[in-house]
């Protein structure tokens, strides 16, 4: 609910009635849930499959199990949702490719580190709650652009865009790179790797 939340406030939608958004995304978004086995790959995946084992494990029947265990992966389903109506691809579609750049920016592992972040005061609450938008922005714009270009892979729509973002594409990746060697990322390492990573679809 929290994430919905969130995803009507980026986007500047709070004053839709409650009943018309149910309406309005229900449909994709079940279809979106029933499909994440399939969609999942990655640090999603892996966490995935952790949380349906230790479902199962504790006697959840596996249907049910499956489906709870997607819940953490639907936290990006109105996102998703957005971008297969704004791009007319199927919200599968989307899926994979949402998906597919979350496993090759390890988008996963920082939203946790993100999460994982000690706040003292208000400030750095909200310093965390930007960044953490900041990030499903980046994310669901990137996706947008990709899905606005049919008929290739994410690979292969990535390497088609290098010549123009070359220098932003090896910023955002050094970023990365230097934040997973980290230990325990601070929010001064966290803000610099999720800004590299803006930076490839918002201009500055």
């Amino acid at each position: 609910l929290r994430s919905a939340t969130y995803a009507f406030v980026r986007r500047g939608r709070t004053n839709q009635p409650i009943d018309d958004a149910v309406t309005e995304f229900q449909s994709s978004v079940r279809k979106l849930h029933q499909s994440l086995p399939q969609l999942l790959v990655g640090d999603v995946l892996d966490s995935f499959c952790e949380r349906q084992k230790i479902l199962v494990a504790q006697k959840v029947p596996p249907i049910l199990a499956t489906r709870v265990a997607g819940f953490e992966a639907l936290r990006s389903s109105l996102d998703i949702v957005a971008v297969a109506d704004s791009s007319r691809r199927s919200v599968t579609d989307v899926g994979k490719s949402y998906f597919e750049i979350d496993a090759d920016w390890s988008l996963h592992w920082v939203r946790h580190r993100i999460a994982d972040l000690t706040v003292q005061n208000r400030w750095q609450v909200l310093a965390r709650s930007t960044m953490r938008d900041g990030l499903y922005e980046a994310h669901r714009l990137l996706c947008l652009q990709e899905s606005l270009q049919r008929g290739r892979g994410h690979r292969d729509r990535v390497a088609s865009n290098r010549s123009r973002h070359d220098t932003l594409l090896q910023q955002a990746r050094k970023s990365l790179l230097e934040l997973r060697a980290l230990t325990s990322p601070d929010f001064a390492a966290l803000s610099v790797a999720v800004d590299s990573f803006r930076r490839l679809v918002i201009p500055h």
